[in-house]
């Protein structure tokens, strides 16, 4: 069986990173820092680069707007279902376009 995620936008509490599922990949963005190698000083606000990760084990899906200058953490929502999943071609084909 292959798994899709359901969400978009996930947050990880435990490393403090936002990810996003777009076109078949998870990407991880870092919180925002005043300096390179700083703490965070806004978890709400992360860069709007990214990293190619695997979804951290704690994420919970959330809601998250993109500006111009970065990517702010709207609300998280309550632990759920993350992934659905397929076993035929027409299936998979509709859960990866979806």
């Amino acid at each position: 069986m292959i798994e899709v995620t359901i969400h978009e936008w996930f947050y990880s509490d435990k490393l403090g990173k936002l990810y996003r599922y777009d076109q078949s990949v998870i990407e991880a963005y870092a919180a925002l820092t005043s300096q390179p190698s700083l703490r965070p000083t806004s978890p709400v606000k992360m860069y709007t680069h990214h990293k190619l990760k695997v979804l951290a084990e704690d994420a919970v899906s959330t809601e998250a707007t993109i500006t111009d200058t970065h990517i702010h953490l709207d609300k998280c929502l309550a632990p759920c279902e993350l992934w659905r999943g397929g076993t035929n071609i027409k299936e998979l084909d509709q859960l990866i376009i979806a």
